[in-house]
C-alpha cells in the first residue's frame, strides 16, 4: 500500500501544462471572436486623403494604389 509520506515528489507538471494550454485556447478564442473585420479599401482611401493634405494633391496622385 502506498502512503502519502512515501511519495517524495509529486509530478504536477502535466496538470499545469494542461491548465495553461486550456487558458491559451480560451484567450485565443476570445481574441478571434472580438477581432474586427477591416476594410482595406476604406483604409487605403483614408491614407490617400491624409497624404493629399500632407503633401498636396499633385504629389499624392503619384502615390495612388491600383486595386485589382
Amino acid at each position: 500500500m502506498l502512503r502519502f509520506r512515501d511519495i517524495r515528489c509529486t509530478d504536477l507538471t502535466l496538470g499545469f501544462e494542461l491548465f495553461t494550454q486550456l487558458l491559451v485556447d480560451v484567450i485565443h478564442l476570445i481574441e478571434v471572436i472580438t477581432t474586427k473585420v477591416i476594410n482595406p479599401l476604406h483604409d487605403l482611401l483614408g491614407t490617400k486623403r491624409f497624404l493629399t493634405q500632407f503633401f498636396g494633391k499633385k504629389r499624392a496622385q503619384t502615390l495612388a494604389v491600383k486595386i485589382e
